[in-house]
């Protein structure tokens, strides 16, 4: 079997809720990718209005046998007038207090499927940590369909 990257929360190893994502220990569950709000939560008309910024901490992880070169990451979005996504990458496994507190050392992208972020290789199980920033301006029109999708290309 090739490399084969999940996505898989963090915040301790058996954590499930992804409002804990927040770094630290890798979790073994892997990030939803049916289940609607699978990383953030809905934003209410009250944090539409006032605005929020809050951020994920999500790890790639080789489940394969083989290390996984060549990655890169993209975002791509449909989002509503004033909500954005950005992410960057953190090597020193970082946690944060709470889902308002930016990382430290982590620079902010949003990388296209042809501008992508370049992710270091992967060893067999071994993983890279992704920060996701997700940012609702104050008085934001609040958008029924708003959607995030995470890309990776890996040989």
């Amino acid at each position: 079997m090739a490399a084969s990257i999940v996505l898989r929360l963090t915040g301790g190893s058996s954590n499930s809720n992804p409002s804990l994502s927040l770094g630290g220990a890798g979790s073994s569950i892997e990030v939803s990718t049916i289940v609607l709000n699978n990383l953030f939560d809905n934003v209410t008309p009250e944090v539409a209005e006032s605005g929020i910024v809050q951020y994920r901490a999500i790890d790639l992880h080789n489940t394969g046998d083989d290390i996984a070169d060549s990655i890169t990451m993209y975002l791509s979005e449909t989002l509503s007038v004033g909500s954005s996504l950005s992410c960057g990458l953190d090597a020193t496994m970082q946690s944060i207090i709470n889902d308002n507190m930016p990382p430290s050392a982590v620079s902010f992208s949003f990388p296209t499927a042809e501008n992508p972020l370049t992710v270091p290789s992967i060893a067999v199980n071994g993983r890279q940590r992704v920060w996701i920033c997700r940012t609702i301006s104050p008085e934001t029109t609040n958008y029924r369909n708003d959607t995030g999708t995470i890309g990776i290309v890996y040989a």
